[in-house]
């Protein structure tokens, strides 16, 4: 027969007890860790919607003002819509930032990179017809017009 230490019985019921309560409260720390990951992961998210629509917000903004300056061009003041195009180059450089800008942030673009390389190409042409004083920049202007509008749709999720 095989003699029992009763003090090894009550050491093993006492580590088994220290262990549960061990177990308990690493338990209660992660539910709390994760609790707390959650609701910053929420914010998080909102942080991120709320930036998106202020940069969209931006974007279209700068695309209404580069339109309501195309349509100020005239065919009879070449210094006025040499400044007016510059205005212009201004919002479409700000939109392009702010696209690079939405892009580094969130991984995606709000409108396509082409988009503002056209852009850029417009410009540039209606820029070398006023200097080179051709009688009408309606043509250029309408084509500018065009490609901000289709911009702004874009913005808006109307075409992609």
């Amino acid at each position: 027969m095989m003699y029992r230490d009763s003090s090894f019985r009550g050491s093993t019921s006492g580590n088994w007890r220290l262990q549960r309560r061990v177990l308990v409260i690493l338990c209660a720390a992660l539910l709390v860790s994760t609790a707390v990951l959650a609701v910053s992961s929420l914010r998080s998210g909102g942080y991120q919607a709320a930036s998106e629509e202020k940069i969209k917000a931006l974007m279209s903004n700068s695309a209404q003002s580069a339109i309501t300056k195309v349509d100020a061009l005239n065919n009879f003041d070449a210094s006025k819509n040499q400044e007016t195009l510059a205005e212009v180059q201004q919002h479409v450089y700000l939109m392009e930032q702010l696209n690079e800008l939405h892009l580094s942030l969130s991984g995606s673009r709000l409108a396509d990179p082409e988009a503002f390389t056209v852009l850029k190409s417009e410009l540039k042409s209606l820029f070398e017809t006023i200097r080179a004083n051709k009688t009408s920049v309606q043509d250029g202007r309408t084509r500018l017009k065009g490609y901000l509008v289709l911009l702004q749709n874009q913005l808006a999720g109307y075409a992609q």
